[in-house]
């Protein structure tokens, strides 16, 4: 995996999950990366840098990244865009709206209500403002158009159901069951 697509990578992991491979690399390296507290933002070449070793020292740390960047191509196909626009769309998403997108994503479809219920979302109106306001106004200045679309009524391609008064992933539904799902990826630095 070459240098770039690894700060790509760096760019779509939490802030918590960089933080963690800091703190590895600063108790096994002679050479620590970033700032001494813990407190301190870590810049985007610190990031580089930090996924980069990480990657290279830590079996891990590549499984998790192999599954980001399978994650990153697979969502790239199904939009039909490029791999550079998928990593600056995710890396613009929030926790709320990523989940909506991979439920959408792997579902093809979901209610409202459905929606409501993952991300704990006190309203249908707050969610709502999750899809229209961040979601789809990320997709739309990212790759110029939305991921999801409200729909009055359509038909699940996988069992031929009418569905009504739902929301719809724009792109090719997820058939990839194998890939992890980005929020709950968690990284064991061994």
């Amino acid at each position: 995996m070459n240098t770039n697509e690894l700060g790509d990578v760096s760019r779509v992991l939490s802030r918590a999950e960089l933080r963690r491979y800091r703190r590895h690399l600063r108790t096994t390296a002679s050479d620590p990366i970033g700032q001494n507290r813990e407190s301190e933002p870590l810049t985007r070449d610190d990031q580089r840098r930090i996924v980069t070793r990480a990657y290279a020292e830590s079996e891990s740390a590549r499984r998790t990244i192999t599954r980001v960047t399978e994650t990153v191509d697979a969502l790239q196909s199904a939009l039909g865009v490029s791999r550079k626009a998928v990593y600056e769309f995710l890396r613009a998403l929030g926790d709320h709206s990523l989940a909506v997108l991979e439920y959408c994503w792997h579902n093809e479809h979901a209610s409202i209500r459905e929606l409501t219920t993952l991300i704990g979302a006190a309203t249908d109106t707050e969610t709502l403002t999750v899809v229209r306001e961040r979601l789809n106004v990320v997709a739309r200045k990212t790759f110029g158009e939305s991921v999801l679309e409200f729909e009055r009524r359509g038909v699940d391609s996988r069992t031929g159901t009418v569905v009504t008064f739902e929301w719809w992933f724009t792109g090719e539904p997820r058939d990839h069951s194998a890939l992890e799902s980005l929020r709950d990826e968690k990284v064991v630095v061994s």
